[in-house]
């Protein structure tokens, strides 16, 4: 990719995350992502947070995501996906 055109993509995924005007950016908030460095899901799938009817957030893991492989050493949807 040539000199400009990189410059250009840089500078559209900064516009994508980040916000002066409202004092957001990358580091603003910390990262939720996983289970090691923080309760990830179970900030809000944890059981505990219960809607005035009584309804309380799921929290199996297939309620938000569909688990392609667990466990595989070699799971069949990496190649199938051109990752292996």
């Amino acid at each position: 990719m040539p000199i400009p055109q990189s410059a250009e993509a840089i500078s559209a995924i900064y516009r994508r995350n980040i916000f002066p005007d409202m004092r957001v950016t990358w580091g603003s908030h910390p990262n939720h992502l996983r289970h090691n460095d923080s309760p990830g899901c179970f900030r809000c799938h944890d059981g505990s947070h219960t809607s005035a009817d009584g309804q309380t957030i799921n929290n199996d893991c297939t309620a938000c995501h569909q688990l392609l492989a667990s466990g595989e050493e070699k799971p069949k949807i990496l190649n199938d996906l051109g990752m292996k």
